[in-house]
C-alpha cells in the first residue's frame, strides 16, 4: 500500500462504499450486465448505448464492450445514425 493509499483508508475507514465492486473480466458471469451484454449479442442482437440503457440499466455500453473484449470475444462497432445523431452500434459475427 503506497502514502497516498494509507492517507486515504486512515482518513475514510474501510467503509463497504470504498470496496471495489468491478471484477476480474474472465470472472464476469451470472447477471451482471456484461454478462447480459454479452448473452444478447450472441444471440445475433445489435446494440446501442441507448438500447443498453433500456434493456439493461446500463449507462456505460463502452467500457462494457472494453471488458468483454478483454475475455477474448470479436466484437465490432458500426457508427450509425438515429434520429439525426451517431451512435455506436455494438455487435459480434459468426455467433
Amino acid at each position: 500500500m503506497n502514502a497516498y493509499q494509507k492517507a486515504f483508508y486512515s482518513m475514510f475507514g474501510d467503509h463497504p462504499w470504498l470496496v471495489p465492486t468491478t471484477k476480474h473480466p474472465e470472472e464476469i458471469t451470472g447477471n451482471s450486465q456484461s454478462a447480459q451484454i454479452l448473452a444478447h449479442m450472441k444471440a445475433g442482437h445489435g446494440i446501442t448505448g441507448l438500447d443498453a440503457l433500456h434493456r439493461f440499466g446500463c449507462f456505460r455500453l463502452p467500457a462494457r464492450i472494453a471488458d468483454i473484449k478483454r475475455m477474448g470475444h470479436d466484437v465490432k462497432r458500426e457508427m450509425i445514425e438515429v434520429n439525426g445523431k451517431r451512435v455506436a452500434r455494438y455487435w459480434m459475427e459468426g455467433v
